[in-house]
């Protein structure tokens, strides 16, 4: 069966995926409720996620959009855009992700390299804001 272009999840401040669509990566929906979203992202990638999530979270920032490796179904890795979208407040606080795959691998590596350069130089301003 044809994959989505797209998926949704909300996930919650911990990243546990409360509600998601049809996914990108071959995962049934509804084995992905309360599994973490961070689970089948690539590594490298956590940062510029988090940093979406958090842009997002505190500031209501819906411009914010990360370029990101998530496993698919059959083991491999797929390139996806993913952006925050709009919060929920019930039942618990979340936020609504969409993920689409991203057709130009190479425009991805290269904001994927410069999104995970600034996350790492926001953790470390943070960091030092409180020390």
């Amino acid at each position: 069966s044809m994959r989505p272009g797209e998926h949704y999840m909300t996930i919650a401040q911990d990243g546990s995926i409360l509600e998601a669509t049809d996914t990108v990566t071959g995962f049934p929906a509804n084995s992905l409720l309360m599994t973490s979203t961070f689970d089948t992202i690539y590594d490298d990638d956590l940062p510029g996620f988090l940093c979406i999530k958090t842009q997002f979270w505190d500031q209501q920032r819906g411009d914010v959009c990360a370029y990101i490796r998530r496993r698919t179904i059959e083991g491999e890795w797929i390139w996806l855009n993913s952006r925050a979208i709009s919060y929920v407040s019930h039942p618990i606080p979340g936020v609504v992700i969409v993920e689409s795959v991203m057709e130009d691998i190479e425009e991805a590596m290269r904001v994927n390299r410069v999104v995970r350069v600034t996350a790492i130089l926001i953790q470390a301003v943070e960091a030092a804001r409180l020390s």
